[in-house]
């Protein structure tokens, strides 16, 4: 399944608001749900909202610049660096600006733990 983005999105919403088939650009039936006037008015709710929505994780935490972008290999190798000298997976997220399950799914590719699960059992039996 393809993710959408939040203009995709917007552009549907508005359609169908508009009593249009996003799909066919046929007009819908007047009898449809979408030609509801409290459907019309949830669905222009909905689009605000969206609008409103920040673009990515950055803008909410913006310590999170690199969150969702790809990794480099001297990221990466940066990363197995850090991990092999005990650095914890929090501290790792914030020298690399990325989620904590980011990190964990990272070391988990590069064959430094087996599980993200296990990832978070090593560190949380560490702080104890």
């Amino acid at each position: 399944m393809q993710s959408m983005d939040k203009q995709e999105s917007i552009a549907i919403l508005k359609q169908l608001a508009d009593g249009t088939d996003p799909y066919t650009g046929e007009t819908l039936p007047e009898q449809s749900p979408y030609n509801h006037p409290q459907t019309v008015r949830a669905l222009y709710h909905a689009i605000i909202a969206i609008e409103k929505m920040k673009d990515d994780a950055s803008a909410i935490h913006p310590r999170l610049v690199k969150a969702g972008k790809p990794w480099g290999q001297a990221e990466d190798e940066q990363l197995k660096e850090a991990f092999d000298q005990g650095v914890s997976i929090k501290e790792l997220a914030y020298r690399h600006q990325r989620t904590v399950g980011a990190i964990e799914a990272r070391l988990v590719k590069l064959g430094r733990v087996p599980s993200r699960d296990y990832a978070r059992a090593m560190f949380s039996s560490k702080s104890q």
